[in-house]
């Protein structure tokens, strides 16, 4: 019997004979008997198509298994049951850093939209998210995105400093400078890191001796096991010492830079 005839009998079972009732004796006598052909069919369809490609993956196959059983209406896939997503909104959260790190921009952006349609009000899902489109240099979305978080967390400080980091790149040093101020004034314990996106404001605007004021405040309160940071600061002291022609101050930072990576590589 060909998969097409099997559909024909099937149907014919539910919508057209009298003989056929749901439940009774000879129904199940009757379904027995088709199951049992459809599953042939399905294995012996499975075993034909491996044969004529031996270099297809187990994914194929198990996909090629799927397809074929949903095909055969009235055919019930034997142990095959579809469940909701068995990943957490967190789990989703970690995988899209993941891909984030990795540089997967398409992958990441996908695993951190499941996590929102998961949790909508996790504050951290909207961040991660926002970084994606800011690192990617989609400026429109990650403003859409970080806003939204800060709607759920209306006093997130890093939000509002990225959302100042949007509009750095964006040249509206206005919206910048007071966003990074109100990051700051939300959270003193890690004020270096909105001290040095002041500075980075204040470099743009020309403002150097307020930039570097900044800086140095940012330098003396960061803490020495926070190298990323400390790089940071120290690639903006150099950017802002050329910025204002002093190369020989710029060329100190730089040495002062390497020793620190060297010292960080052992």
């Amino acid at each position: 019997m060909k998969i097409e005839d099997l559909k024909m009998t099937i149907n014919r079972m539910h919508a057209v004979s009298p003989a056929y009732k749901a439940g009774s004796r000879r129904a199940k006598v009757m379904e027995t008997s088709l199951l049992s052909r459809c599953h042939a069919l399905w294995a012996g369809h499975l075993h034909l198509e491996i044969r004529k490609n031996t270099r297809l993956s187990m994914a194929y196959y198990i996909a090629l298994s799927l397809v074929i059983l949903m095909l055969l209406t009235g055919c019930k896939p034997l142990g095959v049951v579809i469940t909701k997503d068995p990943l957490s909104a967190t789990e989703h959260r970690r995988l899209a850093a993941i891909y984030d790190k990795k540089g997967e921009f398409d992958l990441a952006e996908r695993e951190y939209k499941t996590a929102i349609e998961l949790e909508p009000n996790n504050v951290d899902t909207y961040l991660g998210l926002g970084n994606l489109y800011l690192k990617g240099g989609i400026y429109g979305k990650a403003e859409s995105i970080f806003k939204k978080g800060l709607e759920i967390s209306p006093s997130n400080a890093a939000i509002y400093n990225n959302l100042s980091w949007v509009y750095i790149e964006e040249g509206d040093l206005i919206n910048a400078e007071r966003y990074a101020a109100k990051a700051l004034e939300l959270d003193q314990a890690r004020r270096y890191i909105y001290l040095d996106t002041i500075a980075v404001v204040h470099i743009n605007k020309g403002e150097y001796d307020k930039a570097e004021e900044n800086l140095q405040e940012a330098i003396k309160g960061i803490p020495s096991d926070d190298i990323n940071g400390i790089i940071q600061l120290y690639n903006h002291l150099i950017d802002l010492y050329y910025r204002k022609g002093d190369e020989k101050e710029a060329e100190v930072i730089a040495r002062e830079l390497m020793e620190l990576e060297e010292r960080h590589k052992r």
